[in-house]
């Protein structure tokens, strides 16, 4: 890098030491051939405009060994702006061993995959870094782009290191790009939080600090993809036969519950578990709701906690699921956000790394990410790309240019906690579910979607 680069900042809560070693991809499938230099094009063109010049750059360490982001001034051909890779395969994608899985038709309910098809050599596994220190070691882009075409189907992985955005922030990304793909550039949105970070108005008072978190079991990615209906009818049917007051609770919640019960029975009793629920931030306090939301990239995550007793997990699924809403709803509220946050940027500032501590144990960690408020199915047009592939005979199910459905692939993940992510529902309905979590627990989830299939109780 040249001593004139322009330099930006890494934000607080965008810098701390978990974070650093967190390398997540979006991988989506589309029922289309897309032109694959087309979409490198421009997504390169795309960090070309304004402060989306922030994502060509690379990171820095500075000499108190704090982050930062070092841009040329101007292209250069040996500072690409995205990790680039495609591969081309001369066969439909359902003769590929491994992305033949995608293709799988679900409009027969709930299922696992029994043979677990890791994704990761799809998104440039093992050969991605696994840190910012190895970004800084390769002089490596912080975003990959990996696409997969067949001669039916095309595969999209976008790959990031968490400390340049959050997973909403990877959405606006998204959605940014199709509109310079499909030229509509004049649309592309001013991004707010290249320079400034938007939560500086919460820095640290005298506040009371906000309550730890947690650290848990060594993980193992696998992943499932599930309905909804029957859970519902799970938890009403096993509320209405403890309470006569109706069950107000939300599919997360309802998720939530499930995931937290069945990890439950799988370990020594008595034992407790404890729900780290992931919220954005964009959708609780005010100078970040709405539109002001929509160009803002950096990490604005918060975290809470549902501790239940082992007697609370053996009630009912109704009632855990009620258990997960209330504590969401207090612990989320517009003073508890600005507290949390307040607590993380001391945390961070004194330590280097935020605070994951539910000290407690031995409680349960289950770190839980519902998804379906970013929508990220419907940020992506892809149209402008489409170059050939299948034609159905129901447009609105597979539309031109838009991902039928997508996984989250984890490349670097810290060890030490069991995690879920919930996507929002594809186009058939579907709500798919990654996971990082221990064998036995794969186990026990196969169990409870295979008993869900065929057994009319709440447990």
């Amino acid at each position: 890098m040249a001593e004139d680069d322009d330099v930006y900042p890494v934000h607080i809560l965008d810098g701390y030491k978990v974070l650093q070693g967190c390398m997540i991809s979006y991988l989506f499938y589309f029922h289309q051939v897309l032109d694959a230099q087309r979409l490198a094009d421009a997504m390169t063109r795309l960090l070309e405009l304004g402060d989306w010049r922030k994502l060509r750059g690379r990171f820095r360490r500075k000499g108190n060994g704090k982050l930062e982001v070092h841009v040329p001034r101007t292209p250069r051909a040996d500072c690409p702006a995205i990790g680039f890779h495609h591969d081309e395969f001369e066969g439909p994608i359902d003769s590929h061993p491994l992305a033949r899985h995608f293709s799988i038709q679900s409009t027969e309910g709930s299922q696992t995959f029994r043979a677990y098809p890791d994704f990761r050599p799809l998104v440039g596994w093992p050969h991605v870094p696994q840190s910012v220190d190895d970004l800084i070691r390769r002089e490596a882009p912080q975003i990959g782009l990996y696409v997969t075409s067949f001669t039916d189907a095309t595969l999209v992985g976008v790959s990031w290191m968490h400390p340049s955005m959050d997973g909403m922030g990877m959405r606006t990304l998204l959605r940014n790009w199709s509109l310079v793909l499909n030229g509509r550039e004049n649309e592309v949105a001013d991004l707010s939080c290249a320079r400034r970070d938007v939560l500086e108005s919460l820095l640290p008072g005298d506040d009371e600090k906000a309550e730890s978190l947690i650290r848990g079991p060594a993980p193992c990615t696998k992943w499932w993809r599930t309905t909804l209906p029957r859970l519902w009818w799970l938890a009403r049917a096993a509320w209405k036969g403890s309470s006569s007051q109706p069950l107000h609770v939300s599919e997360a919640n309802v998720l939530a519950a499930w995931l937290a019960r069945t990890l439950y029975w799988t370990r020594p009793q008595p034992r407790a578990i404890q729900i780290l629920t992931i919220i954005d931030a964009r959708f609780r306090l005010p100078q970040l709701r709405g539109r002001s939301g929509d160009n803002i990239i950096q990490n604005v995550l918060m975290s809470t906690h549902t501790p239940l007793p082992s007697g609370a997990v053996q009630a009912s699924l109704g009632a855990t699921a009620l258990a997960h809403r209330r504590t969401v709803a207090e612990l989320a509220s517009e003073p508890e956000a600005t507290q949390f946050f307040r607590h993380q940027f001391e945390h961070v500032e004194m330590t280097g790394d935020a605070d994951f501590g539910i000290r407690n144990p031995p409680r349960i960690p289950v770190l839980y990410s519902d998804m379906a408020k970013s929508n990220l199915l419907e940020a992506v047009d892809l149209a402008a790309a489409v170059v050939g592939g299948r034609r159905d005979k129901d447009q609105d199910l597979h539309q031109q240019g838009r991902p039928r459905h997508m996984v989250v692939v984890a490349l670097a993940f810290p060890p030490g906690i069991e995690v879920a992510a919930v996507g929002a529902k594809d186009q058939q309905g579907n709500r798919w579910v990654t996971g990082w979590l221990q064998p036995r627990s794969w186990d026990a989830l196969r169990r409870e979607v295979d008993r869900m299939a065929g057994a009319p109780d709440a447990r």
